[in-house]
């Protein structure tokens, strides 16, 4: 098991789960508000 991760970190085939994407700075309250609800699983992304 361990050296199947080993590989995987090594060739950087591990992708992250994103969540959710928020596009801006205006949507940080959505964004922190879904973090707070702890309903996510993965990621939550802010472009700015």
């Amino acid at each position: 098991m361990a050296g199947c991760v080993g590989s995987g970190l090594r060739d950087g085939s591990p992708a992250p789960v994103i969540a959710e994407v928020f596009e801006g700075l205006e949507s940080l309250p959505d964004a922190h508000r879904l973090m707070e609800s702890d309903t996510h699983l993965g990621k939550i992304v802010v472009r700015v």
